[in-house]
């Protein structure tokens, strides 16, 4: 049901007619606190439904001879999954394999893991022909968000279909 604005409230939205006593509005300062909240709850009914989720942060550098970050992988352990979220390398170290070997290093840790698949999403700009070259397959694209430019969304199984 679309929202309602009600000129009595300050910054909410009325659920629908038949629960007045239910407001929407835009978190402001405590916003933190009931992300962490959200996540919680999210979190509790995913695992009475699908099972305990690990939700493990993995982070991967990449680092020249001086210690200086040069590249990084951020991925996150769901049930069976690694899905990564970030994968970055500093414009003056790209085409030197720096991508391909985080990304490998992330399939050996989830391998290492005994995960069964890899998810990931990029940009059209971003090089999503990297990722097929990787063994991943495109399941889904969005054309248009941001405007002009298309997300694709991967995956890489780490077993064959047939084990699951």
């Amino acid at each position: 049901m679309a929202q309602i604005p009600n000129p009595n409230l300050a910054l909410g939205y009325e659920v629908d007619s038949a629960n007045p006593d239910i407001l929407i509005d835009l978190a402001g300062q405590e916003s933190v606190e009931i992300e962490k909240q959200i996540e919680a709850e999210m979190y509790r009914f995913n695992d009475a439904h699908a099972g305990p989720n690990d939700g493990t942060r993995l982070v991967f550098a990449a680092r020249d001879s001086g210690k200086q970050l040069i590249g990084g992988l951020v991925a996150y352990v769901y049930w069976n999954n690694l899905s990564v979220d970030l994968l970055w390398v500093d414009e003056r170290y790209r085409l030197r394999r720096i991508g391909r070997s985080l990304m490998i290093e992330a399939e050996t840790e989830a391998r290492r893991r005994g995960l069964e698949g890899i998810t990931l999403n990029t940009f059209s700009f971003a090089a999503p022909g990297f990722y097929k070259k990787l063994g991943f397959e495109e399941y889904a694209h969005l054309t248009g968000i941001p405007k002009g430019v298309t997300r694709h969304l991967f995956c890489k199984w780490l077993r064959t279909a047939t084990s699951s």
